[in-house]
């Protein structure tokens, strides 16, 4: 099964099938004039991450490493990383960016406002602020020639147990209790929600389940509404 979930977009995740119903750990490859890397996993999931990398690139190639959040899930595999492309700048929020040296890495960080793109060559990168989707400092990344949507923990599902890159179930139930329970049904989880609605995404690539390529207001307009 291939791995490019859009032209020249690429899963370099990790699923686990234990325990039911599974979890995956996604983390993107955008492979352009420039390389760019869409979080890095935790520190378990570099053994699949860094090979998946390389099947790809050669990671010295890799120019920039986006980080969504410093959460271990996210971050915790950066050092890792790093060590196989010391030439690539990280790229995250100015608050993210004073987090990622508590899981033990310290590196030169670029940091990057909401509104603000970046060219690869022919993709075309927005950094969209989200904050407490998660951590107070989330960042998501929008893919607009490609119309993917990297949106961290918004859209996070569990399962499902055999790995599957697009979702062929529907994913509202799992969803709901991801948002309930990591991002909370809060008045920060609507405003996000919100912003990214507007957004003319054909895909969904969230940090944890399978990639949503259907029904994305469907799914938007179910987690707002259990929003009051």
């Amino acid at each position: 099964m291939s791995n490019e979930i859009a032209d020249g977009i690429y899963w370099v995740g990790a699923h686990f099938s234990e325990p039911p119903p599974g979890f995956s750990i996604n983390c993107f490859l955008i492979r352009d004039e420039k390389v760019a890397v869409i979080d890095t996993g935790a520190p378990v999931s570099c053994r699949f991450v860094i090979p998946n990398i390389k099947a790809l690139v050669d990671p010295e190639d890799i120019d920039y490493v986006v980080i969504t959040h410093a959460d271990v899930d996210h971050v915790g595999g950066l050092g890792a990383l790093l060590e196989e492309a010391p030439n690539a700048t990280v790229l995250t929020s100015g608050y993210e960016a004073r987090g990622i040296g508590y899981w033990g890495v310290k590196p030169q960080v670029k940091t990057v406002e909401d509104g603000e793109t970046l060219s690869l060559g022919r993709h075309r990168l927005r950094f969209i602020s989200a904050p407490y989707s998660c951590m107070p400092g989330t960042v998501l990344v929008f893919d607009e020639t490609e119309g993917v949507l990297f949106s961290a923990d918004l859209f996070a599902a569990l399962g499902p147990s055999e790995w599957k890159l697009f979702a062929d179930t529907d994913l509202t139930e799992m969803m709901r209790g991801v948002q309930e329970i990591k991002l909370g049904n809060t008045h920060h989880t609507k405003a996000s929600l919100t912003k990214v609605s507007s957004l003319p995404a054909k895909i969904i690539a969230s940090s944890h389940g399978a990639m949503i390529n259907s029904n994305i207001r469907g799914y938007t307009e179910a987690l707002l509404a259990d929003i009051s």
